[in-house]
């Protein structure tokens, strides 16, 4: 029994449009990433992490998702490339951002709008969202 406890995340049917739906282990890390990633900006291991965020290593990652570091690198890669994720390198581990986390995971169910989310990340994340979203012109039919 999946434990409700811990909320929940969204996600698309267009995941299956997807251009890595075919890419088991870069969808099993981008699922685990929406799951790992915070809701509203954290502070650990004395650093500010935004929502949508989340501190890990590709050693961490290879033992929670059973895959070696390899996997996890090209998986990673491959999330890099087509703009779903962004990494940030620190002295004591990389901060992984899930671009458009909070955005997404905060829409109004009753209407189908969106609600104005203002976060740490906004301004942290402003230039590049600017490169991905040119990445995320090409991968328009589908919303991740």
């Amino acid at each position: 029994m999946i434990n409700k406890d811990y909320g929940y995340v969204k996600l698309y049917k267009g995941l299956m449009d997807w251009r890595w739906y075919s890419s088991p282990n870069t969808v099993r890390l981008y699922i685990h990433c929406l799951m790992r990633a915070y809701y509203k900006d954290t502070e650990r291991l004395d650093m500010k992490i935004p929502a949508g965020s989340f501190e890990t290593s590709y050693g961490k990652l290879a033992r929670e998702l059973r895959l070696t570091e390899k996997q996890i690198r090209t998986a990673l890669f491959n999330l890099k490339k087509t703009g779903e994720v962004s990494v940030r390198p620190t002295q004591k581990c990389s901060i992984i951002t899930v671009v458009g986390f909070v955005e997404d995971q905060q829409e109004d169910n009753q209407n189908g709008t969106k609600k104005t989310v203002k976060s740490h990340s906004e301004g942290t994340q402003r230039a590049t969202n600017i490169e991905i979203n040119k990445n995320r012109k090409e991968i328009k039919s589908w919303k991740i």
